[in-house]
């Protein structure tokens, strides 16, 4: 209830976020559903909790725990802020094993001129109107629009860079920087996934 009588104040907030996320990350436009949705689902959840509150918490003892609860969720969320800007902004201390903006680099944290392969136990199928699945250990990935040429450029030879000139030369009509960024989206995935391996 706490969490939903935050969403009081959001959707601006929500709002302002899903802006500067497509004009910074425009590669992140397609997985922006969620916060989409919480532009309308938020204030729907917010007038919920508030109509409980007022229906349900009564008595003044009530209302203040009511009023603790929420106080308690804003405080737990200020700490997050202070953590967040203790560590990337003043003194800037990451905690140990903590993410580290300067370890990170243009290909989303792998070294751009590493040389991305199947893991062992991956690979593409080979049968008859089922190109388009990865094999894996667990079972298998539907790939889809250029997935497929991705994954068959991680041969263990070729780095980032050349993955993206090749589907750059595939595909001259799309833009070079699309194309990098959605590789390194792709490959990060499948990392994720551990279905490619970095050398």
């Amino acid at each position: 209830m706490a969490s939903s009588l935050t969403e009081l104040f959001s959707r601006d907030l929500i709002a302002l976020r899903i802006d500067r996320l497509r004009q910074h990350y425009p590669w992140l436009s397609s997985g922006l559903a969620y916060f989409d949705a919480r532009l309308t689902e938020a204030p729907d959840d917010a007038q919920f909790a508030l109509a409980w509150v007022k229906e349900h918490a009564r008595t003044r003892t009530e209302q203040e725990l009511a009023i603790g609860a929420l106080r308690a969720k804003c405080d737990i969320l200020w700490a997050q802020l202070d953590a967040i800007y203790f560590a990337y902004v003043a003194p800037g201390w990451p905690a140990p094993g903590g993410f580290r903006p300067e370890a990170e680099n243009d290909a989303g944290g792998f070294a751009k001129h590493s040389v991305p392969c199947l893991a062992h136990g991956c690979r593409l199928s080979t049968v008859a109107g089922q190109e388009d699945m990865l094999l894996i250990p667990e079972g298998a990935l539907r790939l889809k629009g250029p997935s497929r040429a991705i994954v068959e450029l991680c041969d263990g030879q070729r780095t980032i860079p050349d993955i993206v000139g090749e589907l750059q030369r595939r595909y001259p009509s799309e833009d070079g920087g699309k194309i990098e960024a959605e590789v390194v989206t792709f490959l990060n995935r499948l990392r994720e996934k551990r279905v490619v391996e970095y050398e």
